[in-house]
């Protein structure tokens, strides 16, 4: 909803999401951690990484929000981690397949960076 109020461009931060687009502050906590609602509304601690500067004509395989590495410790879910696909798939990536994930993920932010002829690197 952001980035087809914005042009085609998803937000600057997460944070720009609470409260206009995103009512409750627990969506951006993951159930297996031990942030709390306080957290998010202090200084917007959340349990997902975040991929600034993406549009939505970019790459398929670039990831828009992934867990933090930490939040699955314990349980069979160990380092896996929940992915929201930049074409709005989501799913949960086996931590034995992460690699993989994550090089495409790369390969496709080469791809916009290229088509824009600049040199910067995301993270």
């Amino acid at each position: 909803m952001y980035a087809a109020d914005s042009g085609g461009i998803f937000p600057p931060e997460l944070s720009c999401l609470y409260p206009r687009y995103v009512s409750c502050p627990e969506t951006f906590i993951c159930p297996s951690t031990q942030v709390k609602e306080p957290d998010v509304l202090k200084d917007f601690t959340v349990c997902y990484q975040y991929t600034k500067g993406l549009t939505i004509d970019g790459d398929s395989s670039c990831l828009l929000v992934y867990e933090r590495p930490d939040n699955h410790r314990i349980g069979h879910h160990r380092g896996d981690r929940n992915v929201c696909f930049l074409d709005g798939s989501a799913k949960m990536v086996k931590m034995k397949d992460w690699e993989d994930v994550w090089e495409k993920h790369q390969a496709g932010l080469q791809k916009k960076i290229k088509g824009k002829g600049t040199e910067k690197k995301f993270r």
